[in-house]
C-alpha cells in the first residue's frame, strides 16, 4: 500500500510542479545505481538468470533532474524485470541522432499485443491484471515515466512485438545530452 501512495504522490508532483533542482550528470552512474536496485527486484522474484547488459563505452551527460531521470530508469528496467521471465536478456543503450539522442532499454521477453500499447502509460493500467499481486509494481511506473520524459523535453516511445520483446525509447532534445570524449 505504501508503493502505491509514494507512487501517486510522485505521479502528482510530476503532474504540478515544475521541475526541480536541474544539474548535468554521468548517465552511466545513474543506470549503474539504478541496476543495483534491480538487483534486489530480481532476487525478491525469483529471476536470477535475468541478465540486464549496458553498452559500454561512450560516456554520456545528461542535463536534468537527477532524481527523476533516477525513477524513469528505474521504472523502465522494473517493469522488464517483472513481467518477462527469468532468462530474459534486457539491454541499455544510447542511440545519437542529428536532433536527439535516445535511451533505449528493450528486452527480449514476450512483448505485449499491439492493443496495448497506446494505454499503458494511463494511471493503473495493466496488460493482464492476474499477475499484479505476484509481480509487485503498482501500476503507475510507466506513467511516471512518461510523465517525467514530458519534463524533460522528451518523448517516451514504446514498442513491441508479442514474442519477440519490447523496447522502450526515451527520446531526448539533443540539448540534453552529450557525449563525453
Amino acid at each position: 500500500m505504501s508503493s502505491i501512495i509514494q507512487d501517486l504522490i510522485s505521479l502528482s508532483q510530476l503532474e504540478t510542479s515544475e521541475t526541480q533542482a536541474v544539474d548535468t550528470f554521468n548517465f552511466l552512474e545513474l543506470v549503474n545505481q539504478v541496476l543495483q536496485q534491480t538487483e534486489s527486484i530480481k532476487e525478491n522474484l525469483s529471476k536470477p538468470n535475468t541478465k540486464i547488459h549496458v553498452a559500454a563505452g561512450a560516456v554520456w551527460t545528461l542535463t536534468g533532474n537527477r532524481n527523476e531521470i533516477y525513477s524513469l530508469m528505474s521504472n523502465l528496467l522494473s517493469n522488464s524485470v517483472r513481467y518477462c521471465p527469468d532468462g530474459t536478456m534486457i539491454s541499455i543503450h544510447v542511440e545519437a541522432a542529428e536532433n536527439t539522442c535516445t535511451v533505449v532499454v528493450e528486452d527480449n521477453g514476450p512483448g505485449i499485443a499491439e492493443t496495448h500499447l497506446g494505454r499503458l502509460t494511463e494511471r493503473f493500467y495493466r496488460v493482464d491484471s492476474s499477475h499484479s499481486s505476484s509481480t509487485g509494481g503498482t501500476g503507475l511506473g510507466l506513467s511516471i515515466a512518461k510523465h517525467v520524459m514530458s519534463r524533460h523535453d522528451g518523448i517516451l516511445n514504446l514498442r513491441s512485438t508479442v514474442g519477440s520483446g519490447t523496447r522502450a525509447e526515451c527520446i531526448f532534445p539533443k540539448d540534453r545530452m552529450r557525449l563525453i570524449t
